[in-house]
């Protein structure tokens, strides 16, 4: 069995167990010999440098498929090992989708050392970017050109909508006419409800920007323990960047200072369905 090392060594991409499987599209049977743990991949696999993958033996597999069962609902939590990371700085980051975002380089992932790798594949939102330069999409630009033009349709398809609202946070609405009186909403499931995640400008205050998170059913409050919390687009955490509801609330609100092109990360607790990170540029 074969395992390409980002399903082993990259922490949140990190598997419980691994199968084994033999397929013969043309005949149309799959044949599963047998699965290992993670824990046992790291420990029996032969890493293969040139071609950063594992390689188990079948001997190492586990063939009873009920022992995954039985493995899965007792033993989950204690199949992982821990993965250390190390820090990349942004310019590196930066000079990385650079270049590796040139389609002339076929195998980018064995192009650069693989904790360079690894960190900027685990990141959602470099990774978008390195997606998008390889597949040559245009810069998908900051929330504020969104809101002097129009938002890009990458920007849609994940969700994000432009809307104008007849009444606006006290401060939020201004008079500038650059920043007309619309804000960006995206509809999130959390533990099974919905809520609203909004950004918009505080005209009144230079480079201040507001992020609200906010309950979309009738009279439903925001429940207590719910986070709200913003990053640095390298995912640092700084001064009041969390908003929790230490009682039920109708609204979660953060309000920063972002100087123009810098890039935020926004997540909440627990986290939304489907969740992956995104550099949002102001």
């Amino acid at each position: 069995m074969y395992i390409a090392q980002e399903w082993v060594d990259i922490p949140n991409w990190i598997a419980n167990y691994y199968l084994a499987a033999n397929l013969d599209c043309d005949a149309g049977w799959l044949e599963v010999i047998g699965f290992a743990a993670h824990q046992t991949v790291k420990e029996y696999g032969i890493y293969e440098p040139e071609d950063r993958q594992y390689e188990v033996d079948i001997s190492a597999l586990t063939q009873d498929l009920n022992a995954l069962w039985v493995t899965h609902q007792f033993c989950d939590r204690l199949q992982k090992t821990s993965v250390a990371t190390m820090p990349m700085s942004l310019t590196q980051t930066q000079n990385l989708i650079t270049r590796l975002g040139n389609p002339a380089v076929i195998w980018p992932r064995l192009s650069v050392p693989f904790e360079q790798w690894r960190q900027l594949v685990e990141h959602g939102g470099w990774r978008q970017q390195l997606s998008n330069r390889r597949q040559g999409v245009p810069s998908l630009g900051s929330i504020t050109q969104w809101l002097r033009t129009q938002l890009p349709e990458a920007i849609q398809n994940i969700g994000w909508q432009l809307i104008t609202l007849p009444l606006l946070p006290e401060g939020a609405r201004g008079k500038d006419p650059q920043l007309p009186a619309q804000i960006l909403s995206r509809q999130l499931i959390i533990t099974g409800l919905t809520y609203e995640l909004r950004i918009f400008p505080l005209p009144s205050k230079i480079h201040h920007w507001r992020v609200e998170l906010r309950s979309t059913g009738p009279g439903r409050s925001i429940p207590k323990g719910i986070k709200l919390i913003l990053l640095t687009e390298d995912l640092q955490p700084f001064e009041n960047n969390v908003a929790t509801a230490s009682v039920p609330t109708e609204v979660l609100a953060l309000e920063v200072i972002v100087e123009p092109g810098e890039g935020l990360v926004w997540q909440t607790s627990p986290l939304p369905e489907d969740y992956d990170q995104e550099v949002l540029y102001f």
